[in-house]
């Protein structure tokens, strides 16, 4: 009788340590499940700070491109090249044509390697730094 009583007594202690760390679990899974999001959100925030970096970096030598070719044009450093304002519209409308291809492209291949989405999107901010 002792020993049936003392096994129910170990059998009773068992089922409260096995809820009480059911509990627990829960507790800690759900914690674990916040940490994930954060991480996740945190994931999200870095990737987009960095694209927006390069954006700015991007504009910031684009700029400084700018500022050297008008002070050459101020000090009659610049030479002109003798084309018309349409053969300059037609090349313009290749490059433009070059970096839509080239944005395809990268859609193409973001979708077919997702890993590499942060890359690619600094890549497309180099294209195009002025747009999202």
């Amino acid at each position: 009788m002792k020993e049936a009583k003392q096994a129910e007594e170990e059998v009773e202690t068992m089922k409260e340590t096995i809820t009480a760390l059911k509990t627990r679990l829960e507790e800690e899974t759900k914690t674990l499940q916040g940490m994930k999001e954060v991480i996740r959100d945190s994931d999200e925030k870095i990737s987009s700070s960095a694209v927006q970096k390069h954006k700015n970096l991007i504009e910031v030598i684009l700029r400084q491109q700018k500022y050297k070719i008008l002070e050459s044009i101020k000090l009659h450093r610049y030479k002109p090249t003798m084309k018309t304002i349409s053969v300059i519209e037609e090349e313009l409308r290749k490059v433009e044509n070059k970096c839509l291809s080239l944005l395809e492209l990268s859609d193409l291949l973001s979708h077919e390697y997702p890993e590499a989405q942060l890359h690619i999107k600094l890549i497309r901010a180099s294209l195009l730094p002025h747009t999202k």
